[in-house]
């Protein structure tokens, strides 16, 4: 059974004054089992790992029946049938997505640590020195960011499935201290937006900045988008630098078919731009 007190570290900072107003949750660290999770605070202040019994209670959603309210008005009735719409009864593709998910947004924080250990800084250094002499070839980087595509057919339940499951991890996670290191950082642990309906990259654009203001209390569209000429080219490498400024964990995109109504190469200028979004966080395409 997990055990806050054992698995959690919390310590107190400037959040703990009665005017804090930023919105999210206070992070709290929790012990780590897999070596390459340790010691990362972005992975730490995550929801500890769900074991797949526990995942399913989590995304269902019941909203009850009682055979009194067969008695009722119609009027009222009818509010009863739209409340049964928000019914989610988790499947094993259900499950399986969250598993999957949920490695995918830990996975990508791995290569994104700011207290990196110190073994992991002398293997670097090793790697560099034997370089420098010729005896081994440096490696490429590797990737933080992976993809991932949800298909099917409309109505099915992609959207809600993934609603459900993002819901299972706190959006935005403040950091003041780890490990008594001043560490005042605010997490964006994942955010959703819906594909332009017309396919532009500057339509996500626009719509991403708006979403991160609307979260962070930012003025990012003001600065990024301002007056609506900036070039297309610049939003998308400012968007870059927001999401990493952030440390997004898991951006996800929906309704990603309306770039079926994309104009001249919008569909290609857009794709393209999160094959490199990609290189850098973890991203799902609804």
């Amino acid at each position: 059974m997990y055990s806050r007190k054992q698995n959690e570290q919390e310590e107190p900072d400037w959040q703990d004054q009665p005017d804090f107003r930023y919105r999210g949750s206070k992070a709290r660290y929790h012990k780590q089992k897999l070596d390459c999770y340790k010691g990362n605070p972005f992975i730490e202040a995550l929801p500890p790992i769900y074991k797949e019994e526990e995942i399913g209670p989590l995304l269902r959603f019941d909203p009850g029946y009682d055979e009194q309210c067969r008695q009722w008005a119609s009027e009222l009735r009818l509010h009863l049938i739209l409340d049964a719409l928000r019914f989610v009864e988790p499947l094993s593709n259900h499950l399986a997505l969250a598993q999957l998910m949920d490695g995918l947004l830990r996975s990508g924080y791995v290569g994104r640590n700011p207290f990196p250990r110190k073994a992991h800084l002398l293997n670097h250094r090793t790697r560099i020195k034997r370089f420098k002499e010729n005896l081994s070839i440096l490696p490429a980087p590797q990737l933080t960011g992976r993809e991932v595509s949800i298909i099917g057919l409309s109505g099915v339940g992609k959207s809600t499935a993934l609603r459900s499951i993002l819901a299972l991890y706190d959006q935005i996670i403040n950091h003041s201290r780890y490990h008594g290191q001043l560490f005042t950082v605010r997490q964006l642990v994942y955010l959703k937006l819906e594909c332009p309906q017309d396919g532009s990259p500057a339509g996500l654009c626009k719509a991403f900045f708006n979403a991160v203001d609307r979260l962070l209390e930012t003025n990012t569209y003001r600065l990024y988008v301002k007056d609506g000429k900036r070039p297309v080219d610049e939003m998308m490498i400012r968007m870059a630098e927001v999401a990493s400024r952030h440390f997004l964990g898991l951006l996800a995109i929906d309704e990603i078919q309306n770039l079926r109504d994309a104009k001249g190469n919008w569909a290609a200028q857009l794709h393209n731009f999160l094959v490199q979004l990609v290189l850098q966080r973890d991203f799902v395409i609804d």
